[in-house]
């Protein structure tokens, strides 16, 4: 697979520019660059879209590429990202990083991911390495995440991963599952050319050939993406067939032969005129360069800073939902030892008996009931025997009756039987 690219250099000269026209070729291959503009990867390096900032990526970009979540953890920037790309109907897709490893944690990463915006252009598992290179999720796992997918939606499902992890920690079944790929391979000068765009035996439909292509619109450097040649049509990624217009072309040479022959004079100024610019173009790039590294510093900064008050936000919430948790703790432990309690109670009412009203007993059990002192037998009443009440006292699941002396003795219902008169 190779795609095609142009290359134009200028060279300032008495108000003319010289434009040279370079053509790769492959072996019988030419190369020409591509009208399409990039697809961005925007994520929360990038924080909170301004309205200007979506403003000019209507402008800059085909389409991007938003990142909704990580493993089911909702990216804290998307909904205003989402927000400002629909306002300017800049179409987009969305990723998940991928954290998980079995299929049951693989489908609910997928089910998240499309319940973030089911209105999205395609949807995009982004399957890669750790920071600490041991993330190799099982090969179920990644074809359950598009098998899932593809219950929930008829709209394109991504594969993403770098070529290396693509080619060595994903199966062939696993890249199989979804509609098509979308491949990382950045090149040593950080631009498209044919010569270093991936080649794998598997076939691709969008490659990201920039980790540093320096946007505009945002001031800092975003990854970057193009259509390679043979690669699905751009309105695969928009969903509008009117943006497949935007076809390859190739950019026509500017004639820079010059005819006649020109005055010794004319030639000096021309050097003296060439220098002039060519000092001028060289401040100026300068000035715009400066401009782009503070607008890029103050860019980190207020992202740095947003992040911070959202973790702020993310501790606060949490500490709240903790404390609402524990209150919730101690009131069911409290409404449980009350419910115990409460069936004790009645437990022992209709085995025991307890009411002050009662002031003698006759014993009905067939081999009496025993009188107690301080824990020691100290008497023994038989059957048919009456005997006299003062109290009663509670215990964990029984109640005792004690005499005028002290001494207790049971007060179960099938031991004794109360005498109410």
């Amino acid at each position: 697979m190779k795609i095609n690219y142009t290359l134009k250099k200028v060279a300032l000269g008495i108000g003319i520019s010289f434009v040279s026209l370079f053509t790769f070729a492959a072996g019988n291959h030419a190369f020409a660059m591509s009208s399409m503009k990039p697809a961005f990867d925007i994520s929360n390096y990038q924080g909170f879209l301004s309205d200007n900032e979506a403003q000019g990526l209507k402008n800059e970009t085909s389409f991007d590429i938003l990142n909704a979540q990580q493993g089911t953890y909702r990216n804290y920037a998307f909904s205003n990202n989402s927000a400002e790309l629909n306002k300017y109907n800049i179409p987009f897709g969305i990723y998940s990083f991928a954290t998980y490893n079995s299929v049951a944690q693989a489908q609910n990463e997928a089910q998240s991911l499309y319940n973030q915006d089911p209105n999205a252009k395609f949807y995009v598992n982004d399957v890669e390495n750790n920071a600490t290179g041991t993330y190799y999720p099982p090969s179920a796992a990644t074809i359950a995440w598009a098998q899932t997918m593809h219950s929930l939606t008829n709209r394109p499902v991504i594969l993403y991963s770098d070529q290396s992890y693509m080619t060595n920690a994903i199966s062939a079944d696993a890249r199989n599952a979804y509609d098509t790929l979308w491949l990382a391979a950045y090149p040593y000068n950080g631009t498209p050319d044919p010569n270093s765009e991936p080649d794998p035996s598997y076939h691709y439909d969008l490659w990201q050939y920039s980790n540093s292509y320096p946007s505009v619109s945002l001031g800092q450097e975003v990854d970057a993406s193009v259509i390679p040649d043979q690669g699905k049509p751009l309105s695969y990624w928009t969903g509008n067939s009117s943006d497949d217009n935007q076809s390859t072309q190739i950019t026509q040479p500017s004639n820079t032969n010059n005819s006649g022959s020109t005055s010794q004079n004319n030639s000096d100024n021309s050097d003296n005129n060439q220098q002039t610019n060519q000092n001028n173009q060289s401040n100026n790039n300068q000035a715009e360069q400066n401009a782009k590294n503070q607008a890029a510093i103050n860019k980190a900064k207020q992202v740095a800073k947003q992040h911070q008050e959202w973790l702020k936000q993310q501790a606060k919430k949490k500490a709240k939902a903790k404390a609402i948790a524990k209150q919730k703790a101690i009131e069911e432990a409290s409404k449980k030892a009350a419910r115990k309690a409460a069936a004790q109670r009645r437990y022992i009412h209709a085995h025991y008996y307890s009411s002050n009203k009662i002031k003698k007993f006759r014993v009905t059990a067939k081999n009496g009931i025993n009188v107690y002192y301080h824990g020691k037998k100290v008497n023994h009443f038989k059957r048919g025997v009456v005997v006299k009440v003062s109290s009663f006292n509670w215990y964990r699941n029984m109640t005792k009756a004690t005499n005028s002396y002290g001494a207790t003795f049971t007060s179960n219902k099938k031991c004794v039987k109360a005498i109410w008169r």
